[in-house]
């Protein structure tokens, strides 16, 4: 479309020429005491170059605009399959942790193939979640918990953060004292505040154990927090309110079992 404007504009110019050539004239421009004439013939041509120029430039913005389109959507398409390709290597790799914590491979097996992977990949929650499982299993607690915090800076993760508030600790109130720092920019949580509760009862702290346990209850009740609720109370004494405790966590868990369930016809 635009060459046929361009040929279309020559056209007219030689019509232009040919006129001005046989009838020459004046084009005069005047403003105030200011007067510029041209000739009729060089008025037509820096029209008509005007017109030859806005056309190019239409044409170049379109040509610039499919490249640009043609470019976005290639790294598009090479971006989706990189994540595709980084997806597939990264279920690898928590596959062949979990088959060798299963074999009960020892700690050094499963460091040594995590070396192996990019650090990327090796960072991933589910990775560190089956590296740390294996620290504790063979009771090396001080990187295991050394090893939840480093993830949880890097990735909030629900099931790194249960793991953290199960560690049997020589000095939990270090523990704890870590773990409440995270609650200004974690408020509301009910996974935090359960496990803020657990490390409140490994230091014997009843009443803050109590707050936030049931804190994680109003925001999200669990059979988890209502079991360790009910172990709180059962250690002052309290079997009724410990009784009440397991029940309501009984019944939670009954009522996720049947929301599972497939409706029978």
């Amino acid at each position: 479309m635009g060459w046929f404007f361009v040929i279309l504009s020559l056209v007219f110019a030689g019509i232009v020429g040919f006129i001005a050539q046989h009838e020459p004239g004046l084009l005069i421009i005047r403003y105030q005491d200011w007067i510029l004439e041209f000739p009729l013939w060089l008025a037509a041509l820096l029209s008509l170059a005007l017109i030859f120029i806005i056309v190019s430039m239409q044409a170049l913005c379109y040509r610039f605009w499919r490249w640009v389109k043609r470019s976005q959507e290639a790294w598009h398409q090479r971006r989706q399959r990189a994540l595709a390709e980084r997806a597939q290597a990264q279920m690898a790799l928590i596959q062949a942790l979990q088959a060798l914590f299963d074999q009960g491979a020892d700690v050094e097996v499963l460091e040594q193939r995590l070396r192996q992977a990019p650090r990327a990949l090796r960072q991933h929650p589910r990775a560190v979640e089956i590296y740390v499982q294996a620290l504790l299993k063979a009771g090396r607690l001080d990187l295991a918990e050394e090893a939840i915090e480093d993830a949880l800076k890097r990735d909030w993760d629900a099931s790194l953060l249960r793991l953290y508030g199960l560690i049997g600790r020589v000095h939990p109130e270090l523990a704890l004292k870590r773990a409440e720092k995270w609650l200004p920019k974690h408020a509301g949580q009910a996974n935090l505040l359960l496990t803020l509760g657990r490390l409140s009862l490994q230091n014997q702290l009843w009443g803050k154990a109590k707050s936030y346990l049931e804190q994680s209850i109003e925001i999200q009740a669990s059979a988890e927090a209502y079991a360790e609720l009910g172990r709180l109370h059962e250690s002052l004494g309290d079997v009724q309110a410990s009784e009440a405790c397991y029940k309501a966590g009984l019944l939670h868990q009954t009522e996720l079992l049947h929301l599972k369930l497939p409706e029978t016809p």
